[in-house]
């Protein structure tokens, strides 16, 4: 099924990379520091958004981070999967399908079966693996 984005939401799947789970990435900035893995200890900032271009959550400077462990039950899946790889100081943007966002039924403000987008800046990174 074809999602129509905002245009204002710089959306551009052609260029994005697709993974198996359906996520769509794109760095917008590659950043030049440490690589998130699964298992980190992270910290972002994001803006997140409807395909209509409707901003619904965002986290932005001077606020405190996010701070997640990647690939925990804290976080949407998608949005986990989408920052393994990024490095620290960049910004990607995530097209996240229900199946691994929010799902299929209304969620706090969210339609149901929405296609959802988060524009993420990595801030930090640290391994929890010895």
């Amino acid at each position: 099924e074809e999602t129509t984005f905002a245009t204002a939401l710089g959306v551009d799947v052609a260029a994005s990379t697709g993974t198996q789970s359906g996520l769509y990435y794109r760095d917008l900035t590659v950043g030049t520091g440490q690589t998130i893995s699964a298992g980190d200890s992270t910290e972002v900032y994001y803006s997140a958004y409807l395909s209509t271009g409707v901003e619904f959550d965002s986290l932005k400077t001077p606020a405190v981070p996010l701070k997640f462990k990647v690939g925990s039950l804290d976080i949407i899946p998608g949005f986990s999967e989408g920052v393994i790889g990024m490095k620290v100081g960049g910004t990607r943007q995530l097209l996240i399908p229900p199946a691994i966002a929010f799902g299929f039924s209304d969620y706090q403000g969210i339609p149901g079966n929405s296609v959802v987008v988060f524009n993420v800046e990595a801030v930090s990174t640290k391994s929890n693996t010895p």
